[in-house]
């Protein structure tokens, strides 16, 4: 009966003792908790949050290499604890410091709301503490997202499907029922939608749940980088929510390649190409292209170095009107039997609008003695300019006044 009497008595008297110096020469005077004063009242705590803790001291002789530190016992897995860093202190003069503690929350208070919060001031060979009882308390309403889950992974490529999936726990003291759970990527505005029925109260049986998968389609004009999928729960009638954000890679076009994109649809372009080759005869191919934009357009062509023979086009490069179509040539004269390849692009300004390669096959005949190069450069600068642009075939440039009618019937 004594004992039992005493175990009951425990609390009234750790009250009675608070804010007692147990050694010289540290004296603390105050320790407020959220700028309240702790005594023999006890201050209620909310778990999940950040407690401020203000100890004023003094010391009845110069001190050094002083610490203070407060804490509270009782958690599963640690001590929660703050401490300051150290400092020395003067006789005559008054110290106040500030610290922080960080309440899990997941500290357990099924059993008992009173815990105690000790302060202690140490220094090189003196000690002193005080204690109080707080009273810690769930918050009304806290639901936190445990987990983000994504399918196939965080790297993904343009076009293709993520599925999100989301777990919630409820650290809360009321059941949460009809929770509304959102994925979504804000940059492109590609989001889904999931709900959970229902998320029992903290250390309940089913305090977490997790959502069905959210599927979310990446743009296939994506650019390549680094991307933020954020994820928000809803609930108590919309009233409370919660999110949590992942990083995702998405493997997609880079600006250079959705900015000549975005010029190849104001052209249009077509290449009739030659498959066979002669060894020392200039075969041809005629890149026609039409200006279905809006704005004067110049065209240049481009082909890619190769070692089995020589280049040339003409002419250097086409300007074209809103509406105009026109054609380039590319003159090739093999020097090299085989199958080979070439490589041709096709330029608004500096941007590639088109780049295609052809495989050609290359068939040998008697060279004349002055060199294949000789005679590439005799036929290039034997014939009139303006005559080889008059003899272009004018089928393709047909075809492409043709579509540029039909775009720009199109756009209106």
């Amino acid at each position: 009966m004594k004992k039992t009497a005493l175990i009951l008595a425990f609390p009234i008297i750790l009250l009675l003792v608070s804010a007692m110096v147990f050694a010289a020469p540290f004296g603390i005077i105050k320790v407020t908790v959220n700028g309240m004063e702790a005594g023999s009242e006890r201050i209620a705590l909310e778990l999940g949050t950040n407690v401020q803790v203000g100890v004023t001291l003094n010391t009845a002789y110069n001190a050094k290499d002083v610490r203070v530190k407060a804490w509270i016992g009782g958690y599963e897995y640690d001590d929660v604890l703050a401490e300051s860093n150290v400092f020395d202190m003067k006789t005559g003069v008054t110290y106040r410091k500030e610290l922080t503690l960080e309440l899990p929350r997941d500290l357990s208070v099924i059993e008992n709301h009173n815990y105690i919060l000790h302060v202690e001031v140490r220094g090189r060979d003196n000690y002193a503490e005080s204690a109080s009882v707080v009273y810690l308390e769930p918050p009304r309403h806290s639901v936190v997202v445990q987990d983000v889950i994504i399918r196939p992974s965080t790297m993904v490529d343009a076009g293709r499907t993520l599925a999100v999936q989301v777990r919630l726990e409820n650290f809360g003291s009321k059941t949460e029922k009809n929770i509304k759970v959102e994925a979504y990527i804000p940059q492109f505005g590609v989001s889904g939608i999931e709900y959970v029925d229902a998320l029992d109260t903290y250390e309940g049986e089913d305090s977490t749940q997790s959502t069905s998968f959210i599927m979310l389609t990446i743009p296939e004009d994506m650019v390549t980088g680094d991307y933020q999928l954020k994820v928000k729960a809803s609930y108590a009638r919309g009233n409370e929510e919660t999110e949590a954000m992942r990083m995702i890679y998405v493997k997609g076009k880079d600006s250079n390649e959705q900015y000549a994109s975005e010029l190849a649809k104001e052209s249009v372009t077509a290449i009739s190409r030659q498959q066979n080759f002669v060894v020392g005869a200039v075969g041809n191919y005629r890149v026609a292209i039409a200006n279905i934009g809006d704005t004067k357009k110049t065209y240049t062509v481009e082909v890619s170095p190769f070692e089995w023979g020589k280049a040339e086009v003409f002419p250097a490069s086409l300007e074209l009107l809103p509406g105009d179509a026109s054609e380039l040539r590319v003159s090739i004269l093999p020097e090299k039997e085989g199958i080979q390849q070439v490589t041709i692009k096709v330029k608004e300004g500096n941007t590639v609008i088109k780049q295609d390669t052809y495989g050609v096959t290359v068939s040998k005949v008697a060279v004349e003695k002055e060199g294949s190069v000789d005679k590439l450069n005799s036929a290039f600068s034997g014939m009139d300019k303006g005559r080889i642009l008059m003899i272009l075939s004018g089928v393709l440039v047909v075809a492409l006044i043709i579509a540029v009618i039909a775009g720009t019937r199109a756009r209106y």
